[in-house]
């Protein structure tokens, strides 16, 4: 009986000993999170990025990971609400991530940010371009340029393409710190190039809003142009109601809403309309032609904007986890690198984690998102 005991007893330890060996050492993941933007009428835009983000890591787990360690997504919805984006942020940093990619929209960044730098959490923005969170020492870095230069090329081209001199102008509110920041910048520039802005209305993607009544006052100023500062779903259904009170004036959109939803809701009505933004989505470039066809791939869908920044922001993150674990060190490893070969080509991030690229103008031709070549034309 006794040597039945130590039989199994001995069982039992080879048994252990083989687990420790085979199991217990296997390297624990590195945790990163996700917030953004994944349900209610503007989601496209983070639903996009997730699937960037996820496709980045994805990639990297594959290949080995970082120096043999997988990564872990946590992914977190903040339902475009400013409490439960900064809940959520909790949450992740409670979780042990070692960075946020996040937040989607500008005003949900700027609500997170507070208690980011509280915590000494890096979060690293795919698609947040308010510029008053430029050039600030703190632990927030993007990698798209903040929509200063943007918006003011869009008046540029507005005034001296199109020759526009009255343009009415209307904005969601729900992303306030971007619209009302995209509008402020073009209007600027845009009466500087002698232009006027004859009118700014406002609206709620969350609330009821009179679609062809609101453009019906709108052009009853008599405007020979139009610009829409909204996401995609609402500018795309705000266009189709100009198209059928005004059917020849130049309608432009903000770089928000240039996703392909936009395309899919407008129908002819997207055809002609004027973006301005950094990305390129019929770019030749070998990284960016890599990159769409895996994520087509991956998802079944070609990718927009959003989806490239995501998946740049994760390679950029894992640049700097490459040279450490906690928050300072990953942004310092970042902000040393400086000059990154991303998708559309070479982009810098400075020491403030701000990005520097130059943004095009972009018109929907034949149910795609078209760079315009006007600068020579000048």
């Amino acid at each position: 009986m006794k040597g039945w005991r130590w039989i199994l007893g001995g069982g039992l330890l080879i048994i252990g000993v083989i687990v420790f060996v085979w199991g217990g050492t296997s390297p624990r993941p590195i945790q990163i999170g996700f917030a953004g933007s994944l349900t209610g009428r503007i989601s496209d835009l983070s639903i996009d990025s997730r699937d960037g983000v996820m496709l980045a890591v994805e990639e990297t787990n594959r290949a080995g990971g970082i120096h043999g360690r997988p990564v872990k997504l946590i992914v977190k919805d903040d339902h475009n609400n400013a409490h439960e984006a900064i809940r959520v942020d909790r949450e992740l940093i409670s979780q042990g991530v070692s960075a946020i990619i996040g937040h989607v929209t500008s005003s949900m960044t700027v609500a997170a940010l507070p208690q980011i730098n509280a915590a000494r959490m890096l979060l690293i923005s795919p698609t947040a371009t308010n510029p008053r969170i430029s050039g600030l020492d703190d632990y927030f870095i993007r990698v798209i340029p903040d929509l200063a230069d943007t918006a003011s090329l869009q008046a540029d081209y507005a005034r001296r393409k199109l020759h526009l001199r009255r343009i009415a102008i209307l904005y969601d509110m729900s992303n306030a710190e971007y619209a009302m920041q995209w509008t402020t910048y073009f209007k600027f520039r845009f009466e500087k190039l002698g232009g006027r802005v004859i009118d700014i209305d406002r609206f709620h993607t969350n609330r009821e809003a009179d679609f062809w009544d609101t453009i019906q006052a709108m052009l009853a100023g008599h405007p020979d142009g139009v610009l829409i500062v909204a996401g995609a779903v609402d500018s795309a259904l705000f266009s189709q109601q100009v198209r059928m009170q005004n059917d020849h004036i130049p309608i432009l959109s903000s770089g928000w809403a240039m996703t392909p939803d936009f395309i899919n809701h407008g129908g002819p009505a997207a055809e002609g309309v004027v973006f301005a933004h950094p990305a390129d989505l019929e770019s030749r470039s070998s990284n960016y032609l890599k990159f769409k066809q895996a994520f087509y791939k991956r998802f079944g869908r070609l990718p927009g904007y959003a989806a490239a920044y995501g998946y740049e922001a994760v390679r950029v993150l894992f640049r700097g986890l490459a040279a450490g674990r906690r928050p300072e060190e990953i942004k310092q490893a970042i902000i040393n690198h400086r000059v990154f070969d991303g998708l559309w080509g070479h982009f810098v991030i400075d020491e403030n984690g701000d990005t520097i690229n130059e943004s095009n103008i972009i018109t929907v031709q034949n149910g795609k998102f078209v760079k315009v070549d006007w600068k020579d034309e000048q």
